[in-house]
């Protein structure tokens, strides 16, 4: 009897240890998990594609930057060694006998620092380059915008003035910075007040009325194009500064004048495009006020006679 009993403990010790071992071993259904892992893996692949492309995209805004990194990692190459590169995936499950000692990374630090330092530099040069280029170009068209605010504050009455107008209207309709929009349409009010005191004689004497039709069609093909309040009222002051001149050189061209406004107005219904009211506005108190003053003016001939 007491025989049997240690042999039963130590069936029962073995087959206890077997359950431990048991509990401690993880079964892995390979076929499973090989499903699991290959779309784990395939995940891992597209998110690694979509990174691609975002740096393909951003290596086209900035071209030469292939061959930069192409010399950076030729530097690096050198200073680490192209041996020690070239098999870095060979020692990774062997033993190496090239780990690098704190003295060797010491020395090799100067050399990182520089490789590092020329890699900032080289970075964001062309950004940088294409800013100041843009930078450049918004300080150009300012000061070529300086100019013609004189031009047109000393020569509106000029038969070639009115051609700024347009060029005008387009950069404020176009440019990105606001206060070229802004120097743009101050120009315009410039030249509509300087215009204004010229003299009748004057009027009738230097404008060509079938041009300054043409250039009041052309506004209105471009008020057509932008729905803003401070573009209508930039095109409203250009075209009715060149309806004023019109009107003082030969009244009999009003009709025309009030042609395009029509032809604009039928447009809009016709197509559908919109427009700020107020550019019709302006036309409709433009067009009472001269007809204001004609009718003083002819009041005022008839107690004369």
């Amino acid at each position: 009897m007491f025989d049997e009993n240690p042999d039963d403990e130590d069936a029962m010790d073995v087959d206890e240890e077997d359950d431990e071992m048991d509990s401690d071993v993880e079964v892995v259904d390979m076929n499973g998990d090989e499903g699991h892992l290959n779309a784990h893996l395939a995940e891992e692949e597209e998110e690694s594609d979509e990174e691609d492309d975002e740096e393909e995209s951003e290596d086209g805004e900035d071209e030469g930057d292939d061959e930069a990194n192409k010399e950076l990692n030729d530097a690096l190459a050198k200073i680490l060694g192209t041996s020690a590169l070239d098999q870095n995936n060979e020692d990774e499950d062997g033993d190496s006998d090239s780990d690098m000692t704190d003295s060797g990374m010491d020395a090799l630090t100067p050399k990182l620092e520089e490789v590092l330092g020329r890699m900032q530099k080289k970075g964001p040069s062309k950004k940088q380059e294409q800013k100041d280029a843009k930078e450049n170009m918004v300080n150009f068209k300012s000061r070529v915008l300086d100019l013609l605010d004189i031009y047109a504050k000393k020569k509106a009455s000029n038969p070639l003035a009115a051609e700024i107008l347009l060029p005008l209207l387009r950069l404020i309709r176009t440019t990105k910075a606001k206060h070229l929009s802004d120097k743009a349409f101050s120009i315009i009010q410039s030249f509509a007040k300087s215009r204004s005191k010229a003299s009748s004689s004057e009027a009738e004497a230097e404008i060509n009325v079938k041009a300054h039709i043409t250039l009041i069609k052309g506004i209105h093909e471009e008020v057509l194009k932008d729905q803003s309040k401070i573009f209508a009222k930039a095109a409203s002051t250009a075209s009715l500064s060149l309806a004023s001149g019109i009107y003082r050189a030969d009244k009999s061209q009003f009709e025309k004048i009030g042609k395009v406004y029509l032809h604009t107005m039928t447009k809009c219904d016709i197509e559908g495009v919109k427009i700020q009211a107020s550019f019709i506005a302006d036309w409709v108190n433009w067009w009472q006020s001269h007809i204001a003053h004609a009718a003083a003016g002819a009041a005022g001939a008839a107690k004369d006679e």
